[in-house]
């Protein structure tokens, strides 16, 4: 019975082995994550800051600093105080005007916040 031969590095079995197109080949695929939805940065800072209180009432404006801070600290753009109250009242935050400020009612500042 014949011996099969060898094959070494001059074999034109082994030619292709070294090629470009042949490490391409061998090499893994990268993963593809999967898409993440986009975070709203209001809901993250009701959230994180805010807490349900029945009979809390927060200022528009402590309430902006608060988020302005929080901002600041998650590396997230800041946005203007007229900003910020649209975003609260689409997500059906609670506000009334009295004695000329807009308060927001029904929540209170997390003891976290520097503001409150």
């Amino acid at each position: 019975m014949a011996a099969a031969p060898l094959l070494n590095a001059q074999s034109p079995s082994m030619a292709g082995a070294s090629s470009p197109q042949a490490k391409m080949a061998a090499a893994p695929l990268p993963v593809k994550k999967p898409a993440q939805k986009p975070v709203d940065p209001v809901k993250a800072f009701a959230k994180a800051m805010l807490a349900e209180r029945a009979t809390g009432e927060v200022t528009a404006a402590e309430l902006h600093g608060a988020y302005v801070e929080w901002a600041r600290r998650e590396g997230i753009e800041e946005m203007s105080a007229t900003a910020l109250g649209r975003r609260l009242s689409a997500l059906q935050f609670a506000r009334v005007k009295r004695g000329g400020r807009v308060l927001y009612t029904g929540v209170a500042l997390a003891a976290g916040s520097r503001v409150n």
